[in-house]
């Protein structure tokens, strides 16, 4: 009775493992096949393809860093308010010199991530408590003074072209796949994500690690936010809006399991985020109203979660 059991557990792990293989792969080719054909050619277009590359990036860029957090097990939440107050110090760092906008970036972002990574470990609050906390500061100061926008220099207005999001995709990508898949902190976080405490008794420094995975996380949010200004010109109420819920849509579209460990990979964000924007794009050309759109998401999201979600992890 119990060996019959177990291999009706092992059974349901494996159809669960295919299916979280197969389905981003499955659901990106569902995606464009169904809006080419049904869009009579508005969906091929070079120019909405174009935007659905933009806004993919964006997000594709933020969902990398955000693996290596899901990798030991937490969900960033910090990343949308990073974002927003990221654009924020850019702006005014543009009206003294433009050129330093991705430096301070990246440098806010790296400053912020390492206070939710130190709160997290060090203190003990929860990582999505911290998270939060930084998110509803963030979006909080943007909203009370941006008014109704802020405009940064046109200097950057040449580099809102397919070929810098291409470029800052590829170089991020770089970065993130050598220290995802050939350094510790990728390895660590993935040990981290699938068993803790054998990760902790094997002498690996599970505080260390952790703290590195959002550093990591902070680096992409920063170039994320700089692609925002560029894409944008400027900065809104609405800078830095759902970006984090986003990443967590997107990386889990993209198969990523929401339970963290070995099962997490890079290319989660990237099919994730193409398959995320060209269901927005086709709904949108179909006429699908804002509100509808979101709750076909969110019903989305639930349905993928529930058919993926590893079990095994369970306490």
């Amino acid at each position: 009775m119990i060996a019959s059991t177990r291999k009706k557990l092992a059974e349901k792990e494996g159809l669960t493992g295919i299916l979280r293989e197969l389905f981003p792969y499955l659901g990106l080719l569902l995606m464009i096949v169904l809006f080419s054909v049904t869009t009579n050619g508005k969906f091929l277009r070079i120019r909405n393809l174009t935007m659905i590359l933009k806004q993919s990036v964006i997000v594709m860029i933020g969902a990398l860093g955000s693996s290596f957090v899901l990798a030991h097990g937490n969900m960033d939440f910090s990343i949308g308010g990073e974002m927003a107050l990221c654009c924020l110090l850019s702006y005014y760092v543009s009206r003294l010199n433009p050129y330093l906008m991705l430096p301070a970036c990246i440098l806010l972002a790296l400053l912020l991530s390492f206070l939710v990574g130190v709160v997290h470990v060090v203190i003990g609050v929860p990582a999505f408590v911290s998270g939060m906390c930084v998110m509803f500061i963030g979006k909080g100061i943007v909203q009370s003074v941006s008014g109704s926008g802020l405009i940064c220099p046109s200097i950057y207005n040449a580099l809102d072209a397919t070929w810098f999001y291409v470029l800052a995709l590829a170089l991020t990508l770089a970065v993130t796949f050598i220290l995802f898949n050939y350094t510790r902190i990728g390895r660590n976080n993935r040990l981290i994500g699938s068993n803790p405490t054998a990760a902790f008794l094997s002498g690996i420094d599970t505080k260390k690690y952790k703290i590195l995975a959002f550093l990591t996380s902070g680096f992409c949010v920063g170039v994320s936010s700089f692609l925002t200004i560029v894409r944008g010109g400027g900065i809104s109420a609405q800078t830095g809006a759902s970006f984090e819920m986003d990443t967590i849509i997107v990386l889990t579209l993209g198969g990523a399991p929401l339970s963290g460990g070995s099962g997490v990979r890079l290319r989660s964000a990237l099919l994730g985020a193409l398959t995320y924007f060209i269901l927005s794009n086709g709904l949108i050309i179909w006429g699908v109203p804002a509100e509808i759109i979101f709750a076909i998401k969110g019903i989305l999201f639930l349905t993928i979660v529930a058919l993926t979600f590893d079990r095994s992890n369970k306490a």
